[in-house]
C-alpha cells in the first residue's frame, strides 16, 4: 500500500521492525497531520486545533497500537464531565475493503460522571470515509472500549486543561473486516447517530482520491518517487512504468504533486484529470500544483518520463575529385555530424581525422537545436 500510514514518526516507526512493518501495510492513518513522539504506534492532535468544536464534541488525540489479533486505540474528548442528560460519543471507522470508505464502526458513549454507556459495533453502508452510513447494529462482537479521566490533555487551551476523558479501545480485527481492515479516522457524533455529520475529527477525512500513473521510457527498474503538498517522504514510488492504488487525500484543500526526477532522466510530460473527465492542476517543472480532488472521486495524474540518450553520429565521405587513380591527387573529404540521441546538443563540433586535416563542421540536430 504506497499510502500513508508512511508517516509515523517520519513515515517509518519500526517498533520491533518486523511487526511494525506488517501493521504499517494493514493500517491506513497513516496521513499527514501534527504527530508526536510516544510510545503508540502512531499519535495524532486533532487537525483542526483545540476547542475547534464545543463541549463534549470537542476530540483531542488519536492514537494506536498493535497488539495480537488487532490494534490498541484510544481516543480524547477534551471534557471530563457532562450535565444532565448529555452523552459522549465517538466512533472508529474502519475500511475492509480498500476504497477509503467506512464498512465499520465501533463507537464508545459515556454520560455525567464519566459513566460508561455502552459501547456499540456497526456495519456500515461504504460510501463515505467521515461517517458510518446506513448503520446496522451487531449484535456479537469481542472488541472492548472503557472510558476514564487522563492528564494527556496536547492542548493547554482545553477546557479542562490538563485532563481529557480516554476512550481505551481494544479491537480485534476480525470484527471489523480481519486482516483487511484499516483505521480510516476517529470522529465525534451528535446523538449517538454514527452516521450523521460529524461534529468532530481528530484527521481531516481523507475522502477524495489520487492515482498516480508512471510511463517511463524505457520501462526499467528505475525508481520515481512522488512527493504529495509540504510532505518531504515520497506518497509513492513507481518502479519504471508503474500506476499507484487509489490514494485517500483531503477533498477540501487543492493539492500539488512533485516528480523527484532521477538523473538521466527527462520528465516530457505532466497532467492530472478529473474524475468526470476535464483537466486540473498547473504544471511547473517536475509539480503539478493546484490539483483538485472532488469528494468520493478520483483525479489521475499522469508523468511520462524519457531516459536521457545523448549520441553523435558522423558520416564521412569523399567530396569531390573522384576518381582517384595517380600518385599525388588530393583527395577531399566532407563529415556530416548528426545529433542521433534524444537530447539537444549546441554545435558546432570539431573533428581530428588522422587522414585529413582538422575540420570544424555544423551539427545536424534532430531533436532540436
Amino acid at each position: 500500500m504506497s499510502t500513508r500510514f508512511a508517516s509515523l514518526a517520519n513515515r517509518a516507526v519500526h517498533a520491533s521492525v518486523i511487526l511494525a512493518v506488517a501493521f504499517l501495510a494493514l493500517l491506513f492513518i497513516a496521513i499527514p497531520g501534527p504527530r508526536e513522539s510516544v510510545a503508540a504506534l502512531f499519535t495524532a492532535t486533532d487537525e483542526n486545533g483545540p476547542n475547534d468544536v464545543p463541549g463534549q464534541k470537542d476530540l483531542t488525540r488519536l492514537s494506536v497500537d498493535t497488539i495480537s489479533g488487532g490494534l490498541a486505540v484510544t481516543w480524547n474528548w477534551d471534557v471530563v464531565s457532562l450535565s444532565g442528560n448529555n452523552t459522549a460519543d465517538a466512533c472508529s471507522l474502519f475500511d475492509s475493503d480498500g476504497d477509503g470508505f467506512a464498512n465499520f464502526s465501533l463507537c464508545e458513549v459515556w454520560d455525567n460522571g464519566q459513566t460508561e454507556v455502552d459501547t456499540r459495533l456497526y456495519t456500515c453502508g461504504d460510501a463515505r470515509a467521515d461517517r458510518c452510513t446506513n448503520p446496522a447494529l451487531v449484535s456479537t462482537f469481542t472488541s472492548s472500549c472503557n472510558v476514564a479521566n487522563t492528564t494527556d490533555d496536547p492542548f493547554s487551551v482545553g477546557d479542562s486543561y490538563p485532563r481529557d476523558t480516554k476512550a481505551t479501545c481494544t479491537i480485534n480485527l476480525s470484527d471489523v473486516g480481519a486482516a483487511s481492515a484499516q483505521l480510516l479516522n476517529v470522529c465525534s457524533y451528535p446523538s449517538q447517530e454514527p452516521n450523521s455529520d460529524p461534529s468532530d475529527c481528530v484527521l481531516v477525512p481523507r475522502d477524495g482520491f489520487l492515482v498516480i500513473v508512471k510511463v517511463a521510457s524505457p520501462d526499467d527498474t528505475t525508481q520515481f518517487p512522488f512527493v504529495l503538498d509540504s510532505e518531504t517522504t515520497p506518497l509513492f514510488t513507481a518502479t519504471g512504468s508503474e500506476t499507484s492504488s487509489a490514494i485517500p487525500v483531503r477533498s477540501d484543500i487543492n493539492h500539488s504533486l512533485r516528480e523527484v526526477l532521477p538523473a538521466g532522466w527527462r520528465l516530457d510530460s505532466a497532467s492530472c484529470t478529473l474524475a468526470g473527465g476535464g483537466s486540473t492542476g498547473t504544471k511547473s517543472g517536475e509539480t503539478i500544483s493546484n490539483i483538485d480532488v472532488a469528494q468520493g472521486a478520483t483525479t489521475t495524474c499522469t508523468f511520462n518520463d524519457t531516459k536521457l540518450n545523448p549520441a553523435l553520429t558522423i558520416n564521412k565521405t569523399i567530396s569531390s575529385g573522384a576518381p582517384y587513380d595517380s600518385v599525388g591527387d588530393v583527395i577531399s573529404y566532407s563529415y556530416l555530424v548528426t545529433n542521433s540521441g534524444n537530447v539537444s546538443l549546441p554545435g558546432p563540433v570539431s573533428i581530428s581525422d588522422d587522414k585529413a586535416t582538422n575540420e570544424s563542421c555544423p551539427l545536424v540536430s534532430t531533436v532540436g537545436n
